[in-house]
């Protein structure tokens, strides 16, 4: 995993994630571990945002994002742009 401000790059980043299996209420359940992606953002937010960021789109200059003060996803779009530079 990556600490926050660290010198790397979102190649580097895996959401190639793994798939556990666990049993709950007499069920057998799959869970798909996105929280593993990196300790600052996870989920399908995660996974969406590292797509945007990846790409190569040379006419786009910033990324703005809406939502309120705690919104999680706005928190893990500013990790992911910081990543991008």
């Amino acid at each position: 995993m990556f600490a926050a401000g660290s010198n790397v790059s979102l190649a580097d980043i895996s959401i190639d994630t793994p798939v556990d299996k666990m049993r709950f209420a007499d069920r057998e359940v799959f869970v798909k571990r996105d929280d593993l992606i990196h300790p600052d953002f996870s989920g399908n937010k995660a996974r969406k945002f590292q797509f945007f960021l990846t790409q190569d789109f040379p006419h786009i200059n910033k990324v703005i994002g809406y939502g309120s003060p705690q919104a999680n996803s706005l928190h893990s779009l500013a990790v992911l742009a910081k990543l991008r530079g």
